[in-house]
């Protein structure tokens, strides 16, 4: 995992900015046009490398999330977008929405393999493919312009330092000790199938929470120490180590 300067990060989360990012958004709070756009041919260019490979499927949406898009970004965000699927009419992955999870999930993965990385003026782009619409703390809808979830300053208010910490160590640890129990339990594709699944579902909890500024902080202190990332790649190792190929 990441070694990271908890206490600065975690007193940033909580000194929000007090405008909108001005790169990102005007004054009326819309985003600028020029950067939907670019944001849209992107978001096209990385469906047509991914998911736009299989039949049946379409995006529904393209949002913005992130620090970006509210109140806690800094000079080095990236752009992070989620690209919303919708399952049109492939038979394949309409029997089992788990199975769609896994399958829009790993295309990301499928993307740095390849090297392939995007940018909009120098800011870095992080891509989410989905299968659904889900809460975030922010959400706006590029495709279609408009405020989904709009960010609120006032919910910073409330918020107490000690619970955020506590929060965090104790989601944490229950993080470790479900990881610990699967490869107890598990082997083989079974483990490979059980860490992509708890990766998912873990994400999952975090973009629930409608409005809850609380656990965006949360999540964004467990992202900065790697504990998704490292999720995301013991489940990629395991599926990993149980191919063989022969020519």
């Amino acid at each position: 995992m990441k070694s990271f300067d908890f206490d600065a990060t975690l007193d940033r989360f909580l000194t929000p900015q007090k405008v909108l990012s001005p790169l990102i958004f005007d004054d009326n709070e819309k985003m600028h046009e020029d950067i939907r756009q670019g944001l849209l041919k992107i978001a096209d260019k990385i469906f047509e490398l991914t998911i736009g490979k299989t039949n049946g499927l379409e995006p529904e949406d393209v949002c913005l999330i992130g620090s970006l898009s509210g109140y806690l970004y800094h000079e080095k965000s990236d752009i992070d977008m989620l690209i919303i699927i919708k399952n049109k009419n492939c038979k394949e992955l309409a029997k089992d929405n788990r199975h769609f999870d896994i399958f829009t999930s790993a295309q990301k993965n499928a993307l740095k393999k390849r090297n392939v990385s995007f940018s909009w003026r120098k800011k870095g782009i992080d891509v989410k493919i989905v299968p659904h619409s889900p809460f975030y703390a922010t959400l706006y809808s590029i495709k279609n312009d408009k405020w989904i979830i709009k960010p609120n300053k006032n919910d910073f208010e409330n918020i107490k330092k000690e619970d955020i910490i506590n929060a965090y160590l104790l989601k944490k640890q229950k993080i470790l000790d479900e990881l610990q129990t699967i490869h107890t339990k598990n082997t083989g594709f079974d483990l490979a199938d059980q860490l992509h699944f708890f990766y998912l579902q873990t994400m999952e909890q975090f973009v629930t929470h409608k409005n809850q500024i609380s656990d965006h902080i949360v999540y964004k202190l467990l992202s900065k120490e790697g504990i998704f990332s490292m999720l995301a790649d013991l489940a990629i190792r395991a599926y990993n180590s149980n191919c063989t190929f022969q020519k």
